[in-house]
């Protein structure tokens, strides 16, 4: 069996998605209670989700002007291969923190 992991993730296009899109921000998110009766596994599943919309999004808008079928053909092949939840894995503890801390001061303050 070949071992197709890539500088911790779980492939290279994982970890180039993460490359270029590691400066996600979930903070709003957090303030405006998206999260507040999520436990860490509807968390991850949000993030996975969100990046994924969010990436075919930017694909969709980019590739658009591409008349090469070969050339889109590679770069879909290569969005399927992205593990979005390898990359919500990367945010959800950070999240969950901020979103327990939330629902303390929620508390404390009531």
């Amino acid at each position: 069996m070949t071992n197709t992991t890539y500088n911790g993730w779980t492939n290279y296009e994982t970890w180039l998605a993460n490359l270029h899109f590691d400066n996600f921000d979930f903070q709003d998110f957090i303030d405006d209670g998206v999260f507040d009766d999520m436990d860490i596994d509807d968390v991850r599943i949000w993030i996975a989700d969100y990046i994924e919309n969010l990436i075919d999004e930017i694909v969709t808008c980019d590739v658009v002007s591409i008349q090469n079928t070969f050339i889109n053909d590679m770069l879909n092949a290569s969005i399927r291969s992205i593990d979005y939840r390898d990359l919500a894995d990367h945010y959800c503890d950070d999240v969950m923190t901020d979103v327990l801390k939330r629902r303390d001061d929620v508390v404390s303050e009531g």
